[in-house]
């Protein structure tokens, strides 16, 4: 007689208890009361288009994230926030559940160091903008013709993005495409080989070689689940305005938008549309960038410290400014060289070391029972 293994007895167990979900689903079980223990039935349930009668906005799936850098080991908590269909790399459209950090991360990052990558080249190459620095630290664009020399002793500053402002190489870029942030939260390297230059003068952010790629804190079955999804992000009106309005990215992990933490309009239509969660949480009518207790995170080490947050908004009218969340939760501009925290967001996942609990989503108040 043929024995069967005990991943084979759990393989039944989860099938029959994912059977059960979506026979409870489609019967009209109350969101939220379905027994669910693994992230690789959240995806299955997902991918179904049941998750909305399973599982509620505000709903959070915790599992463990590691700083490897300090051994640290923490609960990440992810709050689900929307529901909504998403795009893949290869075209199709497929339901999705968007998750988001309920906690902020435990470190900073800068957004983008700034653009001041030192000249080495002897003579000015075709395709790169040349500045020199001001006595009161901003820098000037300058004109410069191709293929003459570069005076001897004479410093300047390279890049391929071209600031009649100067300030990209005094405060950053804040195009998400080619950010520091970006690198940061989808690579699972250790510290020193999550960057890369994304154009020519682009610079290194301070904490490459003292923090770890963000991925590299979760277990393998997390990172074999997440998935790629299209970010679409608007562009600056400064530097970026022969691009067009806004850029398309794939990102496993990604900030929120200012619209969709219920910001104010850029240019007056919507790039994202606002999360259900921050609908509840804010009490909101309307967007806002006024205070409110919504919007307020606390940081991962330290979880009764609120502090401010990146998003991935750019403020159009300058090359430099991205948008952030205060600790007030009111909205506001942050140059791109500031270090700051963030609350990561993806996809919907799977995995099988997961917790959930239900969370009750009051104006500024989530608690768990």
């Amino acid at each position: 007689m043929d024995i069967m293994k005990e991943s084979t007895l759990q393989s039944i167990a989860s099938n029959l208890q994912l059977q059960n979900a979506l026979l409870a689903a489609i019967a009209g079980a109350e969101p939220g009361s379905i027994k669910i223990d693994s992230f690789a039935q959240v995806q299955e349930l997902v991918s179904t288009g049941l998750a909305e009668k399973i599982f509620a906005v505000g709903d959070q799936l915790i599992c463990p994230w590691t700083d490897i850098v300090t051994g640290e080991t923490y609960d990440w908590v992810w709050d689900i926030v929307h529901m909504a269909d998403v795009e893949l790399e290869d075209g199709s459209i497929v339901p999705g559940m968007y998750l988001q950090a309920h906690y902020l991360t435990p470190f900073s990052i800068q957004f983008d160091a700034p653009e001041n990558e030192i000249a080495t080249e002897t003579t000015f190459q075709e395709g790169l903008s040349y500045y020199l620095k001001n006595e009161d630290g901003s820098f000037s664009l300058q004109t410069v013709t191709a293929g003459e020399a570069i005076t001897e002793g004479a410093t300047y500053y390279h890049s391929a993005i071209k600031d009649t402002s100067g300030n990209i190489c005094r405060y950053g870029y804040n195009r998400w495409s080619h950010s520091a942030y970006r690198q940061f939260l989808n690579s699972d390297a250790e510290k020193g080989a999550w960057w890369t230059p994304q154009h020519a003068g682009d610079v290194a952010p301070n904490e490459l070689n003292s923090r770890a790629g963000f991925l590299s804190g979760f277990e393998e079955d997390f990172l074999s689940a997440i998935r790629p999804v299209k970010v679409r992000t608007w562009l600056n009106t400064v530097t970026d305005k022969e691009i067009g309005d806004y850029e398309d990215a794939y990102d496993k992990i990604f900030l929120a938008s200012k619209e969709q933490v219920y910001g104010t309009l850029e240019s007056g239509a919507y790039n994202d549309e606002v999360w259900d969660y921050y609908k509840k949480a804010t009490g909101l009518t309307a967007p806002s960038n006024a205070d409110n207790i919504g919007r307020i995170k606390y940081k991962l080490d330290a979880q009764t410290s609120a502090d401010w947050q990146r998003l991935r908004s750019p403020s159009r009218g300058g090359s430099y400014g991205t948008w952030n969340c205060n600790n007030a939760g009111n909205l506001n501009n942050n140059n791109a060289n500031n270090a700051g925290r963030c609350a990561p967001d993806c996809d919907n996942v799977r995995m099988s070391n997961l917790k959930r609990r239900k969370q009750y989503i009051s104006q500024g108040v989530c608690s768990q029972p």
